[in-house]
């Protein structure tokens, strides 16, 4: 068990540094003897710690060097931490055990280091003396961002036994600028609410102690819903409500505090208001009640996933552009290639219903339309955990159609199932005990599977076999995995314990990616379980991209990117774009913001305008990805929806170049104004709109114009989309100074 701890110990403590520093200094950690306070920050933010003489282990100052904001003002008790647990075996225990930074602590020991890319860390280690549980809290900042990463170890130093049934990635009590704190987050795609995945939501924090009415917005809708008035909670996971992310910050909408967790499996997020104290706010981030329970005997130690905190400014964008940076510099992988994304062309506007030579006609058309990945989706395997071509169908094997897609210039993806397997597979009859079970009944998976508990490590030893056979015989650059791979197993014959095994599970399931990363380190590795189900930063550490809908339509894969674009960067956010009956060039222009654009209709039916519309907004997208992948994301209008306007700005500073595309849905008039606020200021924005590319144009009936940033984010850019259901693309860039010859256009 504790082989299996020390490498969840390795999984959850390293993140992938690589990024350039951008000349930022080092962060700092240091300790004060005299009044025991610990502080760990850098040229942003600041975070004191203190153990005062009680004992208590707080939160003495959380500041935002560039405002000045102390976000923990003295005086509150922000206790750092929680953990839940029970001594012994719990027959006749009194109850579980609660312990925060606020109970007494024993100093144990600290350590204090600074990294060669300047990151530094604070660990220190406490003993709650009367049950002999000991806590580590980890503290980790990186020199580039205004964040603190969080984490703790839980550790029995007594002679029974402990059970363990919580431990928060972190617990703050914060305190932003006075008024009604309003929480932003991010609901994720499952079958339980697809129409409202990714519409942004709004929660009101009021103070009080009786239940209110309060007031809860979808996008920048307001819908007055029972509440509490001082709580709010949302559960994240494959089956949970939103993304493992959240923003929070005060009516007056300036600077505020945003924060994530690294974690795939069950969660919660919550926040609670003070009954008399406006804009004072509980948080905490950690497993969901009743997800997680493990046994720590003697000397055994566990690692709860971690987190982060971190402060921005400039409204919800602000939040989201805080969070990508943070990302891309020490969470996602690096580019698999310059180009990336990718346009490509998934087989599942077929079903089920491949074989050989459809397939091979299909790569034939993507190559023509310019696609530059094919996915031959399921429907090519004899059955799920069967991964072998279907007899009958595939007779030529997989390889032939790899190869035919490489000869044609396409990269060739493969979709694998690996958490779970039909019950008649030879796997399953083979291994009957490597099936997940809750109270011994195998635990059902989509499609007419069962779950595979990857939380055992022949199961987990098996899974990577496969896929490395899978990658290496059949050629595939590109690995599209689906369902289920987190379960709540309860079986104690797994490697794991009865409480313990969605934590397993997670664990197990980075593990396998992880090997199959350092295995076939250039194989792209797309998260496809039921749309954007597992939208966190567990998931993103292990990931290319990601996708965000399974309805794979135009509204729906715009709303993926909409969403998925406050939390993460724009290659995570994939759009499946299906044929759902919309105007050609309105569906596939819908494919440009965000991530991989993804065809998943029936090119053999489309008629010649459907083609051509395809291929243009293909070429399109390639024109505008490097733009639409490395700019910083604004959302100019809410949410899409069928009978709305919505918008979405990307503006590359390096490049001085932005892309603002627009859509009109059904009942809404021709013309909007788009306010851009992402754009620089003092810079003199020459704007073209693209009238052969979508429909629009800009007020007035021009195609060109030129304004100044300033102009464009006060006043406004009129634009008008003459029919519903259609598209405009502008782009925009930097003038060249009066006088100066302007670059040629193609």
């Amino acid at each position: 068990m504790l082989k299996g701890i020390r490498l969840l110990l390795v999984l959850l403590g390293t993140a992938s540094v690589g990024w350039p520093l951008l000349g930022a200094d080092p962060s700092y950690v240091s300790f004060d003897p005299g009044s025991r306070t610990w502080r760990i920050g850098n040229a942003f933010v600041e975070r004191a710690i203190r153990l005062d003489g009680g004992g208590h282990f707080l939160t003495a100052a959380f500041l935002d060097k560039r405002t000045g904001r102390n976000w923990t003002p003295p005086g509150t008790n922000s206790g750092e931490f929680r953990v839940v647990f029970e001594r012994g075996d719990g027959t006749g225990a009194p109850g579980p055990v609660i312990r925060t930074g606020l109970s007494t602590w024993t100093f144990l020991s600290e350590n204090e280091s600074v990294e060669e890319d300047g990151t530094a860390d604070l660990d220190v280690r406490l003993l709650d003396a009367p049950d002999r549980v000991a806590i580590t809290v980890h503290y980790r900042c990186f020199p580039e961002a205004a964040a603190i990463r969080t984490w703790i170890d839980v550790s029995n130093e007594g002679p029974e036994r402990v059970r363990l049934t919580a431990a928060d990635a972190y617990r703050l009590q914060i305190m932003g600028d006075g008024t009604e704190p309003e929480l932003f987050w991010v609901p994720n795609f499952t079958w339980s609410h697809p129409d409202s995945a990714f519409l942004t939501q709004v929660d009101s924090l009021a103070p009080g102690e009786k239940p209110t009415l309060s007031t809860r917005r979808f996008g920048d809708t307001p819908i007055v819903v029972p509440a509490s008035g001082e709580k709010s909670a949302f559960s994240t996971g494959p089956f949970g409500d939103g993304a493992a992310w959240f923003a929070l910050h005060g009516a007056g909408r300036g600077s505020g505090l945003y924060g994530g967790w690294e974690w795939s499996g069950t969660g919660t997020f919550s926040f609670e208001a003070a009954p008399a104290t406006q804009g004072l706010v509980s948080l905490g981030v950690g497993f969901a009640e009743g997800h997680f329970s493990r046994v720590l005997e003697n000397g055994e130690t566990f690692s709860a996933p971690a987190g982060f905190v971190g402060l921005f400014s400039g409204g919800w964008d602000g939040a989201a552009r805080a969070t990508r940076q943070l990302v891309e510099r020490r969470y996602a992988p690096s580019l698999p290639d310059p180009t990336f994304p990718w346009v490509g062309f998934d087989t599942w506007g077929y079903g089920l219903a491949v074989d050989q030579g459809l397939v091979g006609r299909l790569i034939d058309t993507a190559a023509e339309l310019g696609v530059e990945t094919f996915t031959l989706d399921a429907g090519w395997m004899e059955q799920i955990g069967d991964w072998r071509p279907r007899a009958g169908a595939f007779d030529d094997g997989i390889r032939a159609l790899s190869d035919r897609a490489h000869a044609r210039g396409l990269r060739f993806g493969l979709w694998m199932a690996f958490g779970v397997a039909d019950p008649r597979t030879e796997v399953v009859r083979t291994h009957p005990d490597w099936v997940a079970t809750a109270g011994g009944q195998p635990l059902p998976g989509d499609f007419g599977t069962v779950v595979l508990c990857l939380g055992n490590p022949d199961v987990r030893s098996w899974v990577i076999s496969e896929i490395d056979r899978v990658v290496t015989e059949y050629g595939v650059d590109w690995l599209l995995h689906d369902f289920a791979v987190i379960a709540p197993c309860t079986s104690e014959s797994h490697g794991h314990q009865a409480g313990d095994g969605e934590w397993a599970t997670t664990a197990g399931y980075y593990a396998i990616l992880d090997e199959i990363r350092r295995r076939h380190p250039k194989l792209v590795i797309e998260n496809c379980w039921n749309g954007g189900s597992m939208i966190d930063f567990g998931m993103v550490r292990r990931h290319d991209t990601s996708n965000t809908s399974d309805l794979n339509s135009a509204v729906t894969g715009r709303r993926g990117a909409y969403g998925a674009t406050y939390v993460l960067p724009p290659r995570y956010a994939g759009k499946y774009i299906g044929d759902d009956g919309t105007p050609p060039a309105y569906r596939f222009t819908s494919g440009l913001p965000g991530g991989p654009l993804l065809l998943m209709g029936s090119p053999t039916a489309w008629d010649d305008a459907t083609t051509a519309a395809a291929r243009d907004a293909i070429a399109l997208f390639k024109e505008l990805r490097p733009v639409l992948r490395d700019g910083t994301v604004t959302h100019v209008l809410g949410p899409p929806a069928w009978n709305g306007w919505d918008g979405i700005l990307s503006w590359d500073a390096e490049r001085g170049e932005g892309v603002l595309l627009a859509f009109r849905g059904q009942d809404t008039p021709p013309e909007s104004t788009l306010f851009p606020r992402g754009l620089p200021a003092a810079a003199t924005i020459d704007i073209v709109c693209e009238g052969g590319r979508g429909a629009g144009t800009l007020a007035g009936g021009l195609g060109r114009g030129v304004e100044s940033g300033r102009s464009l984010q006060e006043q406004g850019l009129g634009v008008v989309i003459p029919s519903p259901d259609g598209t405009a693309v502008i782009r925009l860039s930097t003038a060249p100074a009066e006088g100066a010859a302007s670059a040629p256009r193609n």
